[in-house]
């Protein structure tokens, strides 16, 4: 990293491996694959904006990140996997794959069109699949690789009007723990992370947090009056993590973790080993 504020922010280092976030214009996947360029590695993000894509990996670059732009619609899986095998011919093998490409559709379950449900379920978890495998198949020849889905506390607690969403991140828990089992023999992690609300185009409407890329509030005032700010990764599990703890204890348990946005379920955190 070749500015003194990214290097500043390491934990650890990333350095020599690339890595591939889906679905990483805007929102949770920009900012994982932030995380990961501040440890070190080249990233590629993904968008189907083209424009949009272009000024999120121009802002990344203007701070010293070695991140690469790769337009393709995630849901068009023979699209992906030709993308992928160019940028694997041009930079190298990808060793680290973050699968957070999605789409959401609201609708009562029993007006559910099929289609939509159809849909949402060939982005969010078949394409994430198709994908993923054809890049573990790449990791198993080196035998070295690190696999991250975004996951959903929707998956694991469900939520009205979102039936279609929370059936296919359920899938995504679900292949993780699979994926592990078959993968780990080749030195390959695969873990999913459960994000919860976070504030982005589709989530709008949700009041529980406002935030942004740079930083984000919970919304409240500390005992002396000052809003709490937290980082993006860490406001999506701000309500969910260590739920037995009072928002207080809560507060200084993520606050002494010693991790570049202090959250237990920051992508990078999970290539450390």
């Amino acid at each position: 990293m070749s500015t003194s504020s990214a290097a500043g922010r390491a934990r650890f280092s990333l350095a020599g491996q690339t890595a591939l976030v889906t679905g990483s214009s805007r929102g949770i996947g920009l900012a994982s694959a932030r995380v990961l360029a501040q440890q070190g590695a080249r990233v590629i993000i993904n968008g189907r904006n083209q424009a949009t894509l272009a000024q999120a990996g121009d802002k990344l670059r203007q701070t010293g990140l070695d991140v690469i732009d790769a337009p393709f619609d995630a849901a068009d899986i023979a699209q992906s996997i030709s993308v992928v095998d160019r940028l694997i011919r041009e930079h190298g093998p990808i060793q680290i794959f973050m699968a957070n490409a999605a789409m959401q559709h609201r609708e009562s379950l029993l007006t559910f069109p099929q289609e939509k449900f159809e849909e949402i379920v060939s982005l969010n978890l078949t394409a994430q699949w198709a994908l993923g495998r054809h890049l573990a198949a790449h990791m198993v020849q080196r035998e070295y690789g690190r696999i991250i889905v975004t996951g959903s506390v929707t998956a694991l607690q469900g939520r009205k009007d979102i039936t279609a969403y929370t059936v296919a991140k359920a899938g995504l828990h679900a292949l993780a723990r699979q994926w592990a089992v078959e993968l780990s023999p080749h030195n390959i992690t695969v873990n999913a992370v459960a994000p919860a609300i976070s504030a982005r185009n589709s989530t709008k409407a949700c009041k529980t947090m406002t935030a942004s890329i740079n930083g984000c509030s919970t919304g409240s005032r500390n005992k002396n009056g000052v809003r709490q700010t937290i980082s993006p990764m860490r406001s999506a599990i701000w309500r969910h993590a260590r739920p037995r703890l009072s928002p207080a204890r809560r507060w200084r348990w993520m606050a002494a973790l010693p991790l570049p946005c202090k959250c237990p379920f920051c992508p990078a955190v999970l290539l450390r080993h």
